[in-house]
């Protein structure tokens, strides 16, 4: 049953699924126009269909054993391929004249994979416990201490992937600090210079 719990929670807050409002929350915040936030969502929205299909039809020929892509061997195809979907994105956003925010949330993204991606020699970082991290964390320092019971999705999203057997401690907390760090510099670096 633990495993069911698990696998339920990964999924349900997958990070496709963690992204998907964030393009919509940010736009709105710092522009106040519904239209734009909609309109700049959807177009971030095509990035994260192509990076799920990326994966799907990666899943369908046997190029990735699982949707997790939790086998440290495949994991270089998935990040090369989200690498290229990320600079295509901002640069296409810089293109079209997107507001900041999304450009400097494209940038993170872009800078966290990159992480992800240096640091796989080493270790698996958990990009869902990264994901649900930056979420959480981005959602209180934009919108207030209000949310931060947020931050409970964080050890509860380290228990489903430790639960379902995707991750080790060391590969969740990994992904918590990268999550952290780079949401509150991408943070700092936007209140203070773009914002």
């Amino acid at each position: 049953m633990d495993k069911f719990i698990a696998k339920s929670i990964s999924l349900i807050f997958s990070p496709p699924v963690i992204l998907a409002p964030v393009p919509f929350v940010l736009v709105l915040k710092y522009s106040s126009d519904i239209n734009d936030a909609i309109k700049w969502s959807f177009f971030f929205y095509i990035s994260i269909f192509i990076m799920i299909s990326v994966v799907l039809v990666g899943r369908f020929f046997g190029i990735f054993s699982d949707l997790d892509v939790s086998n440290k061997s495949e994991r270089p195809k998935l990040l090369i391929s989200s690498l290229i979907i990320c600079i295509t994105n901002c640069i296409l956003l810089i293109l079209f004249g997107a507001p900041k925010i999304l450009i400097l949330m494209g940038f993170g993204v872009l800078i966290g994979i990159l992480f992800i991606f240096i640091f796989l020699r080493w270790t698996k970082i958990s990009i869902h416990t990264s994901a649900i991290t930056a979420f959480a964390i981005a959602i209180v320092l934009i919108y207030g201490w209000v949310f931060i019971p947020l931050l409970l999705l964080i050890p509860i999203m380290g228990w489903a992937r430790i639960t379902s057997r995707r991750h080790t401690l060391r590969e969740v907390i990994a992904g918590g600090i990268l999550g952290s760090v780079l949401t509150i510099i991408i943070y700092s670096i936007g209140k203070n210079f773009i914002l």
